[in-house]
């Protein structure tokens, strides 16, 4: 069974860009123009932009159009971040908090319903 058309389209587009066919700084065709090439509707073409702007590759922006990025941002998670998180998760607190430990106490008695 083949991928959706979108992710299909998505890989076409993001070899483009890292083969330089579109280099950094450069823009995209629009999607009216790349729904045609592709031969697909422009939902899918959006879909498509929409997984390597997820990616990092090229930022979309309304009316401007879709750009490269200069230095693609790869979002990948690095050894360090796992372990953190890893130990994060394993602590009474969460990430990033310099709160009370979670979950927070009562400071109070509830009293049961009657």
């Amino acid at each position: 069974m083949s991928s959706p058309a979108y992710q299909q389209m998505a890989a076409e587009l993001r070899s483009a860009i890292e083969d330089g066919t579109y280099p950094p700084g450069s823009p995209l065709p629009k999607i009216v123009d790349l729904a045609q090439r592709y031969r697909v509707a422009k939902q899918t073409a959006r879909e498509a932009l929409a997984e390597i702007e997820s990616e990092g590759l090229i930022d979309v922006t309304r009316r401007r159009g879709t750009i490269v990025r200069p230095h693609p941002v790869r979002r990948r998670l690095t050894r360090s971040r796992q372990v953190s998180r890893e130990n994060a998760a394993t602590t009474s607190t969460p990430p990033h908090s310099h709160g009370p430990p979670w979950p927070p106490r009562l400071l109070c008695r509830v009293k049961p319903l009657e």
